[in-house]
């Protein structure tokens, strides 16, 4: 049964994003956020973009640790732990040029949560908490072809709220554990996002 984590103002006509807990199965699925309804809660003027351009390969592994650019699984397991990580910051902050750099065309939970970041940052949103934290000690990375690798681990979100314009702070995500697994393919040149899951952990 699936179930869906609302990280937003979850009251009367505020701003929700959602992160869909699918059922475990063999292969990521890709899952998608639902749309963000902040039409009632918008200013009379938008807010500047923080997402002025998109970023090349070379600034994306500039900004990235080591080993992102290795065309092993290691590398996969380096780059699916990174992009996980930008989650919270591009809440915060409202910039998607990392999380767009690192996500590959067919991913809908990437879109999603992208699309979802700016519609925060169109109403300015004030986001605070909601980390993701990976447990490290449960990465396992398995190589499913030449140029694609499964990777999946166990991650703890923090409690997350979200403070509209003129509402009072609304705790939109409890503190959580999940397990993450992310197909990533290799470009050529560094690891895009192609599916994410998000279930329960086992």
């Amino acid at each position: 049964m699936d179930k869906w984590r609302i990280f937003g103002a979850a009251v009367v006509c505020a701003a929700v994003l959602a992160l869909a807990a699918c059922t475990p199965g063999r292969e990521p699925v890709a899952t998608e956020s639902p749309s963000v309804d902040v039409s009632s809660e918008a200013p009379a003027s938008p807010s500047p973009s923080a997402s002025p351009s998109e970023l090349t390969t070379a600034e994306l592994l500039a900004l990235m640790p080591p080993g992102a650019d290795s065309p092993d699984v290691q590398g996969a397991v380096v780059t699916a732990e990174f992009f996980l990580e930008q989650y919270e910051p591009m809440f915060k902050s409202g910039d998607t040029s990392v999380w767009d750099g690192l996500s590959g065309p067919e991913c809908a939970f990437c879109a999603s949560a992208s699309t979802s970041a700016k519609e925060f940052a169109d109403a300015n949103a004030v986001v605070s908490g909601g980390e993701i934290e990976v447990d490290r000690d449960s990465i396992n990375g398995v190589q499913d072809s030449d140029s694609v690798v499964l990777v999946r681990f166990d991650a703890t979100q923090s409690e997350g709220v979200v403070t509209l314009p003129g509402s009072t702070p609304t705790v939109g995500v409890a503190q959580n554990r999940s397990t993450y697994a992310l197909r990533l393919n290799w470009n050529g040149e560094l690891w895009l996002v192609q599916e994410v899951e998000v279930s329960e952990p086992s």
